[in-house]
């Protein structure tokens, strides 16, 4: 006999939310997206900075910072992504989980890359008053494109901040394994992170930062990514208690402190002792600790700038070479007003265009492709069930 679907009223269906509710349901995060915003607002400062004076000595530990607490957002915000995606059912967590990664970071990222050989764009590194182009051979626009420029060789990057990607990439092809190892384990992230902390220190310690083997990048900057595993265990342990602004505060306060020489350049200094308090490991500890002490941001304009800037901030992150180029260098020739204008119109502009011509069609299509074929969601209007399909990662 076929089975009876039970009658479920409006009502039922509107207020009745399974168990596992929230894991599948994309919650805003207002915190979360000020501290992205705040991550790409210091590597474009410090960028500009290059372009207007010399004085890498400050302006370096800024944008070093800025990709710091980018890492730590992304570790922290993927491992979220891992456990909706588990939750969800999905059979094959390792392929699904590359597979919207590679739909999120390599069509806009080949995009301009391309664009920047074809129309030869100067976009190898910034020196003042110009940006200084890269002639790279065809193993370099290979290791571009495929992002892999610190997989076994290094190799400069065609657009200057393309190095922090093939990190990312590298972790990516670990967090999956990082997702499992955690779950279910109560303490198993903070030894974890210790461990990874003593060998990144020792490497620091050991080898220079111009010695050219590939493997060191990741492992120098490898306790940020900790730091975001660290922050996805204890959202799990704490509840917030903080004001919203002491976060804001926190954060504001941190380029401050690098360029007062608070925290010195251990990641860059050769002669950084191991056991100096640096901003290498410290800062991205503290804020991947302080991430869930904090209450969500409630003030309405912070969260939309905060939310705008968060969104659009990959194709900012990509192209603001190509905007202190073209505003600052070829069509403001130099000029301290109209130079200045034009750049701010073209970093607002071109990542809004490529969001929404790029970026979103594809980051929709990697989670189309990997999305469970047969949906949970009708089961989660029938009171009782515990399931429902969120595709959205």
């Amino acid at each position: 006999m076929e089975k009876l679907i039970p009658k479920v009223s409006l009502r039922t269906i509107c207020t009745t939310r399974p168990a596992n509710y929230s894991a599948f349901v994309k919650i805003e995060y207002p915190n979360l997206d000020f501290l992205r915003s705040v991550a790409v607002l210091l590597v474009v400062a410090c960028h500009l900075g290059c372009f207007y004076t010399d004085r890498t000595d400050l302006l370096v530990p800024i944008g070093a910072l800025g990709v710091d607490l980018f890492f730590v957002h992304t570790a922290f915000v993927l491992m979220q992504s891992l456990e909706r995606q588990d939750r969800e059912g999905t059979r094959h967590l390792f392929r699904s989980f590359i597979i919207r990664r590679f739909f999120r970071i390599y069509p806009l990222a080949t995009l301009v890359t391309v664009a920047v050989l074809c129309f030869h764009i100067p976009q190898g590194h910034i020196k003042v008053g110009h940006v200084v182009p890269l002639h790279p051979g065809l193993s370099v626009i290979l290791y571009n494109l495929t992002l892999t420029q610190g997989f076994f060789v290094l190799v400069p990057s065609i657009i200057g901040p393309l190095w922090s990607l093939s990190c990312e990439v590298e972790m990516y092809l670990l967090l999956p394994f990082l997702y499992r190892m955690l779950r279910g384990r109560q303490n198993a992230a903070p030894i974890l992170y210790a461990g990874v902390l003593v060998i990144s220190t020792m490497i620091v310690y050991w080898y220079p930062y111009e010695a050219g083997y590939s493997f060191l990048r990741l492992l120098r900057v490898a306790p940020c990514f900790m730091a975001g595993l660290l922050a996805y265990w204890l959202s799990k342990k704490i509840v917030p208690r903080f004001p919203a602004y002491s976060w804001c505060v926190l954060l504001l306060t941190l380029p401050g402190l690098v360029m007062s020489g608070w925290f010195p350049m251990s990641g860059w200094n050769p002669g950084w002792f191991w056991w100096a308090p640096g901003w290498f490991w410290w800062i991205p500890l503290v804020v991947g600790i302080a991430i869930s002490w904090f209450k969500q941001i409630t003030l309405p304009a912070l969260t939309t700038a905060s939310r705008a800037i968060a969104r659009y901030s990959y194709g900012v992150y990509l192209v603001h070479y190509f905007c202190i180029w073209a505003g600052l260098e070829k069509l403001g020739h130099g000029h301290p007003v109209l130079g200045p204008i034009i750049f701010c119109v073209l970093v607002t502009a071109i990542p809004v265009a490529l969001y929404h011509t790029v970026e979103e069609p594809f980051i929709r299509l990697g989670k189309t492709r990997t999305a469970p074929r047969t949906p949970a969601f009708a089961s989660a209007l029938v009171p009782g069930s515990s399931s429902i399909t969120q595709t959205s990662a």
